[in-house]
């Protein structure tokens, strides 16, 4: 490992941008505003590093688009020769939420999939309980275990993502990552089942009154349209109940929650 000072203008910049092959979603507005002390001349080397593994940018990419960015040529601590497998704990302290994990893993709609396994979780857990509720997690819910977690059922994961996000493109009245997590829970039980159902959620065609579909989009509009703001854990519940009369071919004249009922299961 190695430690040096290094003058850095915007084509080593550049350069050093080659190598990096995977990292956190691009702030713009930190570029931006790391651009604009460059050039102001505010900008002041601090001790932070660029850090570079053997063939990969580990930490610092807003700083070298700022510089590309700016133009400015600047003095910068660079420490190399890094092990790899230590990028998952640079930087930890600060911003990396869990969507920027995910990002890094290579995992597409990676916000919407880093929430909505935090939701399906939630789900999960709650079941039985009085509300829907992080708490019930038996588990610290870290960025990492998240990515486990949907590493672990990569493929049911991924088509969840897609049906999640057909219903939300053409239903916006619905929490995209809510969609997401409870596709992936409702494919648990039936995958051929979630599919139809959350279709007819998302486009609204081929029902009417009193089937639950039509039911639960009915309610979702008019929460929407009304003073009364739903939180995504009260509509997830809702799902359920329209989900499990869905499946039991059940009609459904309304949803209905209160919070003394105890969280229904996906069945």
């Amino acid at each position: 490992m190695k430690t040096e000072v290094r003058t850095i203008g915007p084509k080593e910049a550049q350069d050093l941008l080659l190598l990096n092959r995977a990292n956190r979603i691009v702030n713009e507005r930190r570029v931006a505003r790391y651009a604009g002390d460059m050039l102001s001349g505010k900008w002041l080397m601090n001790g932070e590093p660029i850090i570079l593994g053997n063939n990969r940018l580990l930490d610092g990419q807003h700083r070298l688009l700022a510089i590309v960015r700016s133009g400015i040529t600047v003095q910068v601590l660079v420490v190399s020769g890094v092990d790899e497998r230590a990028f998952a704990t640079i930087d930890t302290g600060r911003d990396r939420a869990a969507g920027d994990i995910f990002s890094i893993a290579g995992i597409k709609n990676s916000r919407n999939a880093a929430a909505a396994v935090l939701r399906a979780l939630e789900y999960r857990y709650s079941v039985g309980k009085q509300y829907v509720r992080g708490s019930h997690i038996p588990f610290q819910c870290t960025q990492g275990r998240l990515l486990e977690e949907y590493l672990s059922d990569e493929v049911a994961w991924e088509r969840a993502i897609a049906i999640g996000n057909a219903v939300y493109r053409n239903f916006p009245f619905i929490n995209q990552s809510m969609a997401t997590g409870m596709a992936y829970l409702f494919a648990q039980v039936s995958p051929s089942k979630c599919e139809a159902f959350m279709q007819q959620v998302g486009t609204g065609e081929n029902i009417s009154a009193g089937d639950p579909a039509y039911t639960l989009r009915d309610a979702m509009i008019k929460r929407r349209e009304s003073k009364y703001k739903e939180d995504a854990r009260t509509t997830m519940i809702k799902m359920c109940y329209a989900w499990n009369a869905y499946r039991q071919g059940r009609k459904l004249a309304f949803v209905r929650y209160n919070q003394e009922q105890p969280v229904p299961d996906y069945k």
